[in-house]
């Protein structure tokens, strides 16, 4: 028995589909009103789901998958440059302007983390409770850019605190709902493949922040650096609106996807001559189109929303928080102590100093991407592994003794390039989490992620500065490797399965 049937395809055309029956289903399914409410939920179900999965290249441009991770990619580098590009200039408006003392330059740059910390939670549940990623995302740059130009026009300590606990705040969106929508769009077994080049895009801005600051704060003024990031958010924001991926985000559509987690596709080009705008599909398996099938015919049967206090139940999840943390910590627990180690070391200038940030960032740009392509391929647990071991390694190897300049750099871009490796498996690995629960809360799993990111960018250079402090760089190094390898031992302890 096959059905055939034309829905609309979102101004884009027809589909055309056939729904044709597994000669291996259980007989059960061959009862006649069994198959027909098979056969009409597949036949609406399915139709949008296969032109998501398979179809995308016949999409408009503004609902392609590589348009949205565009804008993911985008988001996060504009994000990152907003957060890093007061790095170079708050210590002049400190001492200059408004006369802070170190504490309190401190607390201003680690309140970001504290307004990261308190939008994540509400900003996950609404985004799964609505269904929607495109306004919690908007509104979220759309604050990222006010308060940029709070910054530009701050007279007072307390102002630019506000200021900085706010952006912090408003970067909870491009993060959580920026990461969930990569969730929504890709199947979990290619989700490695794009998070990569996202995360290369991270790494770029968290480089170009300081270093775009610093040249523009001193060829023109000190407002021109916080103009310059608020119309960099107006090209994100404008981006934000043309790109539309509701077609993703149908129950149909995250069935399908959630089928492909199983390494089975769930459907394939059809033979049928049928004209169409869109390719016409068929299903392979009947039982793979079940859970759409299912959904469509009982609509009240929604995926369920998973809470972050639930999804924190899973050991998966607090694995893929914890490394978050670690690997987190030790490299946001660089940047107050690399800088005062070379200056000490080498005599090094702030320019210079900058300069040699970018050993760190460039090998894991790159790594990022080649990690995310191996998650894929041969496991993430694997990629974790090797990332993790390899940066423990390299983590004394900055701090050596006596070792020249050059030296030094060459072993901060081996120890950068490590960090893109160890972290890029864990983002895949909570949305796959989410899938096996049969549920599409991917804003919460991500929301998680950006609490523990938080909590390194809070406990990093606290621990770091203490290390620093009472037992020197080389010591500080020492305890980053020795807890990366504690790190591996109770992961493989715990179970490496979760990646």
């Amino acid at each position: 028995m096959s059905v055939a049937a034309q829905t609309p395809g979102h101004g884009y055309g027809t589909i055309a589909e056939t729904v044709r029956p597994d000669p291996s289903v259980p007989s059960s399914y061959d009862q006649p009103d069994t198959q027909e409410s098979l056969a009409s939920a597949a036949s609406s179900a399915s139709a949008r789901s296969s032109s998501v999965t398979l179809a995308a290249s016949n999409l408009p441009w503004y609902m392609r998958r590589t348009t949205i991770a565009v804008l993911v990619g985008f988001s996060l580098f504009v994000d990152m440059i907003v957060y890093g590009i007061v790095v170079p200039i708050l210590p002049t408006i400190a001492q200059e302007r408004l006369h802070m003392d170190e504490a309190e330059l401190g607390f201003l740059f680690g309140s970001y983390a504290l307004g990261l910390l308190l939008a994540t939670p509400p900003i996950a549940y609404l985004s799964d409770r609505y269904r929607n990623r495109k306004w919690p995302m908007f509104f979220g740059l759309a604050g990222l850019g006010t308060t940029t130009l709070m910054f530009a026009h701050a007279e007072s300590y307390w102002t630019l605190l506000a200021a900085r606990i706010m952006q912090g705040f408003a970067a909870g969106a491009p993060w959580t709902v920026g990461l969930s929508l990569l969730a929504d769009v890709y199947p979990a077994d290619q989700l490695g493949s794009v998070m990569g080049p996202v995360l290369s895009c991270y790494h770029a801005g968290f480089l170009a922040g300081p270093l775009v600051g610093g040249w523009i704060f001193e060829l023109f003024s000190y407002t021109a650096p916080f103009y310059f990031c608020a119309a960099l958010v107006g090209a994100n924001l404008l981006l934000r609106l043309v790109v539309d991926e509701s077609i993703y985000l149908t129950p149909a559509a995250a069935a399908c996807n959630a089928s492909w987690t199983a390494g089975s596709p769930t459907l394939r080009p059809s033979t049928s001559s049928a004209s169409t705008t869109v390719p016409e599909f068929a299903a392979d398996e009947i039982s793979a189109l079940l859970p759409a099938a299912q959904r469509a015919a009982h609509p009240s049967a929604a995926p369920p929303m998973l809470s972050i206090l639930s999804l924190l139940k899973g050991k998966p999840i607090l694995l893929a928080s914890l490394v978050t943390i670690v690997i987190g910590s030790i490299f946001a627990g660089l940047e107050p102590t690399l800088p005062v180690h070379l200056r000490n070391t080498y005599h090094l200038s702030p320019g210079a100093v900058g300069s040699v940030f970018i050993s760190l960032i460039v090998p894991s740009m790159v790594t990022s991407t080649l990690a995310g392509i191996a998650s894929d391929r041969i496991g993430g647990a694997r990629v974790l592994v090797v990332g993790t071991l390899a940066m423990a390694i390299a983590a004394p190897l900055p701090a050596l003794p006596g070792i020249s300049l050059p030296a030094t750099i060459a072993a901060l871009c081996v120890f950068g390039g490590t960090q893109g490796i160890a972290m890029t498996p864990v983002l895949p690995a909570m949305a796959r989490y989410v899938a096996s629960k049969g549920s599409t809360s991917y804003a919460a799993v991500y929301g998680i992620f950006n609490l523990a990111y938080s909590a390194a960018i809070l406990l990093g250079p606290t621990v770091a500065g203490v290390l620093l402090a009472e037992f020197g760089f080389a010591i500080e190094m020492a305890a980053f490797g020795g807890s990366l390898i504690l790190l591996l031992v109770f992961l493989a302890w715990t179970g490496l399965g979760s990646f």
